[in-house]
């Protein structure tokens, strides 16, 4: 029963990991002490919701 309630929580939190996803990616990538682009952030946001917009429910405009 208890499945049934995180399968359909898990969505409440897709936007936020998916920026947070890509901050840690960038930081790999980056040394983000210096900054990040906020442009490059958000090509890469892009780029992972169409990746996984099959698999959860993803809004088109991130509000955060």
């Amino acid at each position: 029963m208890l499945t049934y309630y995180r399968n359909n929580l898990v969505h409440n939190f897709v936007n936020e990991s998916l920026i947070a996803c890509t901050l840690l990616g960038i930081s790999n990538i980056h040394d983000i002490s210096k900054g990040v682009k906020v442009s490059e952030m958000w090509t890469r946001v892009a780029y992972l919701r169409d990746l996984l917009n099959n698999d959860f429910l993803v809004r088109k405009t991130l509000k955060t």
